[in-house]
This record gives C-alpha cells, sequence and structure tokens, in this order.
C-alpha cells in the first residue's frame, strides 16, 4: 500500500521520466516461468521508480507562465484573470481549465472547470483546485489521480496538499483497474486518509472491495507512505507438498539504516520442520558491501524420514534435527587515488551433506552441488609490477569424507608483470615481456599427508607481427617447486612419502594467429536480407553489409618428461603431464551492419589479428557453448548508428600431441566443432561438440535453441549430452493461449534415467483490466520426491498473495 501513496505524492510533489524497458534473453529457468517474472524485469522495473522519485522536473522551478484567450489584469493586486482555456504552467507541471485566477505577488491561483493538472508521468483531473505556488499547498475538488508509470488511479472528493509532507485525501478510492466499462475488480477505499511524507498514512476506516464489495474491513489500518525503505510484513508464503506438509514463510523487512537491511524470515512445514531465516545486507560505499544470510531448521518434526530425498552420491546420507546452514560475502576495495589494496571474503557453511538437496537457496548453492569452497583474499600492490595476495580456502565435500579433504590454510603468493623494449623500436612489435609469481601455501588435514608447498614459477613472452598478416608469440617458463610434508602417510596407497621433496621443470611453446576478412554490400532484397532482422528502436532493420572473417591460428608447447609420481598431490599443478603438442584450428564469423534508416549508414571496423591466447585442453562441457548458459550475442553490442551484431559464427578445432602414447591415449584429439546462428531477435540457435574421428561417433555435444513470436509464444531450451555420463534437456515454453491466458513450462529431462528430474507448470489467468493476474500451478520433481500445488494472486501494484 506504500507504493500506491508514494505515486500519489510523486505526481503532487514532483515527475520523472520512464525509460521504457528492452527484452532481454534469459537461459532456461526453473523459477520462473513467465518472462515478466524475472529479476532483470523486476529489478529495471525498480530502477524506474528510483528515476521518478529523483528526477528533477524543472530546470526552473520558480518560472511560472498564465495564459488565456481572454485575460484580465488588475494591477493593484497583481493578480492575473483568465477565462475561456486558462493555462498555468510552473515547475515542468501544467495545469489547465475553464476558468482560473493567479495572484503574481501571493502565487495563489484557482481553476475551475474541467481542470487537469498534467506532469511528466501523471495527471489530475478534477472540477477545481485552490494552490499556493510558494507554500506548495492546495486542495482538488471531486478528483482523480492516474499515475501512469504504475497504472494507478486515486480518486477523491477532496485531496489536499497542506504542507511540503502533510496530505489528506477524503472519500478516497485507490485501484490499478482500468476497465472500459468502469467496473473495478479490486480497490482500496477509506472515508479519510492522513499521509505524512517519509511517514505513514492513517485510514478511517479501512476497506478492501471486489467490484466494490467489501471483503475486508479494519476501523483503523496505518501503513508506510514513504519513499525510503520501511520496516513492517511482508507477503507471506503459503503452499502444501505432499511430503512436507503446510507451508508457510513470513517475511519480515527491517530497515536497519539508510544503507543497511534485515529480513527475518520465520517458517514452518507441518509434516517437517520449522525455524528462522536471517538475512543481512549492508553497502558501506560504492567500493564495499556485505551480503550474509543464516538459517536454523529444526527437523525434529519428521522423526529422521527422508521425506523422499535421495542420498546416492553423498558420503554422509544422515542430517542433523538441529540444522544450520548460511554464507557471508563481503567485498572491499581501496578508493581511486590511493593504494589499491582490496578483500574478497566468499563463506559458505551447511551442516549436513542433505542440506542442498533440501533446502532450497540459490545463493548457498544448487542441490547438484557436490562440495561447497569458502575463500577469504586480501590483495596488496607491491611497487609498480608486483601484487601480493594472502588467503585462505576451506572446501566441504558433500561426496568424500571431510577429514581428507585438503584446505589451504593459509595461502600466499606474489606475481609481477613488465615488459622490456630490449629491443628498441621496431617494425615487428619484438619486445620482452616477463611474468609469474612466488606462492607458498599450506596444505592441512585430519586424515592423510598434508604440509607446505612452495613454487616459483617466472615465464618470458617475445611477442611479434607482421604488418596486418599475422601476430604471435615465443613463450617458455620455468618451474620450482619443494614440498616439506608435516603428515607424511598416504591413505589411498596406503605407503608414506618422503618428509621432503622437489621438482624441476620447463616449458616452451608459440602461438600465431591470422585474420581474413570481406565486406559484402546486401539489402533487403537479397536472401540473406530476407531472413537476417535487426532492431533498431524497437522497429525491425534492414540488414546493410556483411563482414565475413575467417581466422585460422596455431599454438605449439612442449613440456619434457618429468618422473612425479613420488611427490605429494595436493592440486592438479603437481602432475604436469608431458607434452609435444599442436593445437590448431579456426574460427569464422558474420558480422552485420543494420542501418537505422536508409540514410545512416554505419562503416564496419578493421579486423586486427586475433591476440595469442594461452593452452588449454579441449572443452569436454557443452554449456561452455554460451558461457554459462545460453549467449544471445545481440543483447552484448553497444548500438550505434544502427545495429552491429554477429549473425553467424562457426569454429573448428584439434589438438595433436606425439606423447599421447599410453593404452587409453590418443595423439590425435577428437575434433571440436562451433556452430551459431541469431537471423533476428526471434531466433537463435547454437551447437557445440566433440567428435571421435576413430568411433565416428560424437563424444559430446549441446545445443541451446531460442524461439518466440511477437504473439508472446516463447521457446528456449538447452540440450546436454556427454558420452555414458550426461543426457539432458531442460527448458522453458511460454504459450499465450489467448490475450488473457498464458501456459508456463519448465521442464528437465534425464534421458540416462528415463524420467524428468523436475518439471513445473503453470496456468497465468490475466484480468481484462490487466489490474489482476491469477497462476495455477504443480510442481513434480524426484529428489527429494515431492510434488507441489500453489495458487498465486497478484494485485497489480499491491503484491502478491500466495495461498
Amino acid at each position: 500500500m506504500s507504493v500506491n501513496i508514494r505515486s500519489l505524492l510523486v505526481i503532487l510533489v514532483a515527475l520523472g521520466v520512464v525509460a521504457p524497458a528492452s527484452a532481454q534473453v534469459n537461459p532456461p529457468n526453473p523459477q520462473k516461468l513467465f518472462r515478466e517474472d524475472l529479476k532483470e524485469f523486476k529489478v529495471r522495473a525498480k530502477e524506474t521508480e528510483k528515476r521518478i522519485l529523483s528526477q528533477d522536473p524543472s530546470k526552473d522551478k520558480n518560472s511560472t507562465y498564465f495564459k488565456a484567450p481572454d485575460i484580465e489584469y488588475l494591477q493593484e493586486t497583481g493578480e492575473f484573470i483568465g477565462k475561456g482555456g486558462v493555462i498555468l504552467s510552473y515547475g515542468g507541471s501544467r495545469i489547465q481549465g475553464d476558468n482560473g485566477r493567479f495572484n503574481s505577488k501571493t502565487k495563489e491561483g484557482e481553476i475551475s472547470g474541467g481542470l487537469v493538472l498534467s506532469a511528466v508521468d501523471g495527471e489530475i483531473r478534477a472540477k477545481s483546485g485552490k494552490f499556493n505556488l510558494e507554500n506548495e499547498t492546495g486542495s482538488f475538488e471531486d478528483a482523480q489521480l492516474t499515475m501512469e508509470a504504475d497504472g494507478y488511479t486515486l480518486t477523491g472528493s477532496r485531496i489536499e496538499k497542506l504542507s511540503d509532507v502533510d496530505f489528506r485525501l477524503t472519500d478516497a478510492e485507490m485501484t490499478t483497474c482500468q476497465c472500459a466499462d468502469g467496473s473495478k475488480p479490486w480497490s482500496i477505499s477509506s472515508p479519510e486518509i492522513d499521509v505524512e511524507v517519509e511517514g505513514y498514512a492513517k485510514a478511517r476506516p479501512f476497506f478492501f472491495e471486489c467490484n466494490d464489495v467489501p471483503v475486508f474491513y479494519a476501523p483503523y489500518f496505518i501503513f508506510p507512505a514513504k519513499f525510503k525503505r520501511t520496516s513492517g510484513l511482508l507477503v507471506p508464503e503459503i503452499g502444501y507438498s505432499n511430503q512436507n506438509g503446510f507451508r508457510y514463510y513470513q517475511p519480515a523487512f527491517v530497515d536497519v539504516s539508510d544503507t543497511a537491511d534485515l529480513l527475518l524470515t520465520p517458517f514452518a512445514e507441518t509434516s517437517t520442520r520449522y525455524g528462522l531465516a536471517g538475512r543481512y545486507m549492508q553497502k558501506f560505499s560504492m567500493l564495499s558491501d556485505l551480503d550474509a544470510k543464516l538459517t536454523f531448521s529444526d527437523e525434529s518434526l519428521r522423526n529422521g524420514d527422508l521425506r523422499g530425498t535421495q542420498t546416492n552420491g553423498l558420503f554422509d546420507p544422515t542430517f542433523n534435527e538441529d540444522r544450520w546452514g548460511g554464507f557471508l560475502k563481503y567485498k572491499w576495495r581501496a578508493k581511486p587515488g590511493e593504494t589499491q589494496y582490496s578483500a574478497v571474503v566468499d563463506g559458505r557453511y551447511v551442516s549436513d551433506d542433505l542440506y542442498l538437496r533440501e533446502m532450497e537457496d540459490e545463493f548457498l548453492g544448487l542441490p547438484q552441488d557436490r562440495f561447497l569452497t569458502s575463500k577469504a583474499y586480501f590483495y596488496a600492490p607491491i611497487g609498480d609490477y608486483l601484487n601480493a595476495d594472502i588467503g585462505t580456502e576451506y572446501t566441504q565435500s558433500f561426496v568424500s569424507d571431510d577429514d581428507q579433504v585438503l584446505q589451504r590454510l593459509p595461502t600466499f603468493g606474489v606475481d609481477g608483470y613488465r615488459s622490456w623494449k630490449i629491443f628498441g623500436q621496431n617494425p615487428y612489435g619484438f619486445k620482452l615481456i616477463t611474468s609469474g609469481g612466488i606462492s607458498a601455501t599450506s596444505f592441512d588435514r585430519d586424515l592423510g599427508y598434508d604440509g607446505q608447498r612452495y613454487d616459483i614459477h617466472p615465464q618470458l613472452k617475445v611477442p611479434f607481427y607482421y604488418k596486418g598478416y599475422f601476430a604471435g608469440d615465443f613463450n617458455m617458463g620455468a618451474r620450482q617447486t619443494n614440498y616439506s610434508l608435516d603428515e607424511t602417510y598416504d591413505v589411498t596407497n596406503q605407503t608414506f612419502l618422503d618428509k621432503s621433496s622437489e621438482r624441476s621443470i620447463y616449458d616452451f611453446g608459440f602461438n600465431l594467429s591470422t585474420a581474413l576478412e570481406k565486406v559484402y554490400e546486401t539489402g533487403s532484397d537479397t536472401w540473406l536480407g530476407r531472413i537476417v532482422k535487426g532492431r533498431s528502436r524497437g522497429k525491425d532493420a534492414q540488414l546493410q553489409r556483411v563482414k565475413h572473417t575467417v581466422e585460422p591460428f596455431l599454438k605449439y608447447g612442449f613440456t619434457p618428461d618429468e618422473d612425479q609420481s613420488a611427490l605429494p598431490l595436493f592440486t592438479p599443478e603437481d602432475r604436469l603431464r608431458k607434452r609435444n603438442m599442436f593445437y590448431y584450428g579456426f574460427n569464422s564469423r558474420l558480422i552485420g551492419r543494420f542501418a537505422d534508416t536508409p540514410e545512416s549508414r554505419g562503416v564496419i571496423e578493421e579486423l586486427a589479428p586475433e591476440n595469442p591466447f594461452g593452452f588449454g585442453p579441449i572443452a569436454n562441457d557443452p554449456s561452455r557453448m554460451f558461457g554459462e548458459n545460453f549467449f544471445d550475442p545481440t543483447q552484448s553490442i553497444r548500438r550505434i548508428r544502427g545495429e552491429k551484431r554477429e549473425i553467424a559464427s562457426f569454429g573448428l578445432r584439434q589438438s595433436y600431441d606425439s606423447e599421447m602414447d599410453g593404452p587409453d591415449e590418443r595423439e590425435l584429439s577428437d575434433v571440436g566443432a562451433d556452430l551459431s546462428f541469431f537471423p533476428s531477435s526471434y531466433f537463435g540457435i547454437g551447437f557445440n561438440s566433440n567428435f571421435d574421428h576413430e568411433d565416428k561417433d560424437f563424444s559430446s555435444w549441446g545445443m541451446g535453441l531460442k524461439l518466440e513470436d511477437q504473439r508472446g509464444d516463447h521457446l528456449r531450451a538447452r540440450f546436454s549430452y556427454i558420452d555414458n555420463s550426461v543426457s539432458q534437456v531442460d527448458g522453458n515454453l511460454e504459450v499465450a493461449l489467448t490475450e488473457r491466458l498464458k501456459l508456463g513450462f519448465y521442464g528437465r529431462y534425464d534421458d540416462l534415467a528415463g524420467d524428468f528430474v523436475e518439471s513445473r507448470a503453470a496456468l497465468r489467468i490475466i484480468s481484462s483490466c490487466d489490474c489482476w493476474k491469477l497462476d495455477l500451478g504443480y510442481r513434480d520433481r524426484i529428489n527429494p520426491d515431492d510434488q507441489a500445488y500453489t495458487v498465486l494472486l497478484t494485485l497489480r501494484g499491491l503484491g502478491d498473495i500466495e495461498g
């Protein structure tokens, strides 16, 4: 309700400009079945509201203009009297009506007959009104307020502005329903509401009505009327599941300070648990913030029953009746201009291995996580070329014994980078780049060998280029590693390691790349122009020209054979395998330029050779195809003079390593391939794979798909396959059955198990006046084995009521 009063105050005091929200592409989401419910949409809504509340409506608030076809000026009193259509402008707003008068000395005015007060984002219509511009007071008779940004309509026999902060509404009614027949599916009314800005609104009495029929009454009701956040109860979460019974969560918001929030949520699930969750967030400055959450749950109601949770893969399949879980995230960095110290803390903890499977908290972890890792690091520069860090890492494993998990307590490192022009100025770009680091790490655990590792790793690189034809570099590095153990017993092999040992090893290689390109003029009459569409200012834009690039690359790396089997194995860096490897391939892209208008034609920039990048194994993870999940290049290109974006891309890669001579090793790796095609904002597809050339089969592949239309139908799907381990498809489907009826679905199907891992569906009913929506939902998942039904009623402008 505080939002409604705030909207009224925004209109009466000052109004801002609302920028239209742009569409955003999102990956499949199991929680939000309708795109309009995604966090990104809500964030943009809050940003819009913030702009409304902070916008200065006028460059000159003291300027006043009085206009009318028939004006009489009384010089003695300084009063203007207008008839036949009066317009009074001031402070970025305009008042008009049939007749009016305004005193230039006292700043008092009066408008009668069809009064309309227009501001940037809304208007007030009234039979008449009186006001004092200097005191910022006034009253409006038989008034109706319309807030365009939020869709609110508020009517009253009188709306009074008593002072800078005090308002009074008589016979007030508020709704967001804009029904053509004048009906109001829901509304809030009160004979009298007193409002204090940055204080509270008091209604005597208070009615909630459906189609003008009161369904809730309170003799006295008080609610916040603040621009700022306000402490109070939030909308509860209510539901039912076949495993956990009746579910009730009651969040309470505490406004600790202007920069700190506390959210307390007591909860109960009648067959399983009850407890309390608390989340504290504080922004100390633009350079420092804290986010922490702690949850306690008493699980004694379940009497040790797993309630459908599968424990396969977990080291400890039990749970604590007194269950804890939480996280702490803290970031800090020094002010610009000062020494650039910084600190990062990311801590996570759960009391048992079943916690993440049963207690949904995406900020803490996901149900499929195999471990949680907590980190804390402090970074500091040393002179102009070196940086130092000291920190610690603690890992909590769900699939193995925590006593055998190595913890870094602590780790210290120094790394640096410097460029030397020892070759002077030359046309080939030769220079010497030195980099590398020194680290000391103490590894600790309760069961098994542990101790210290000291590592020195200097590196040299000589980059070069030849005109615009190619670029590359020669590189080499050396590594000296020393180990000092506190405990020497190897639990896995049941042997004892040497208390001290060392390793010396080197590597060298080179990188080489180039790029070929050609620009083609095109248009809407070509086959490519007919299928490829751009967007400019919300409208289709014509494909103007296309740049085709071919970017081949070649990399080589050599690491000698060094026996490291007797060394401790703390991390994968303790086993650097021999290699004599060539890594080669190419990438090819189509980049389109779209015109704003036929007259504004952009220029496609020249393409420089690709910067060399380091060695790495060919990825077998299909999820890397689009970054984290599914990435749409149309959303990442800055639009200047039309739109420039990648329409299509294709790449091939493979490696050859002559040192791969083991029984299960092959000199030639699988052939990796990437293909993507984004012809418009309505369609996109990408494919990523690794092809086993010996077995003539795909060892892994992944595909992402987006498809939508102007009607509102939307499909987003992700396919993942890794030989004998992963075969899944998940996606969202949103179907606009009618203008007022939508169907949302999320499903994740595991082909290896032959079953849906999780599925959610909801039917959304939207009122004809667009002032409420009703969701009827169902969820089914196999771990935990749980089915739940939900009913969600959303009243536009008031929030959610779940039942």
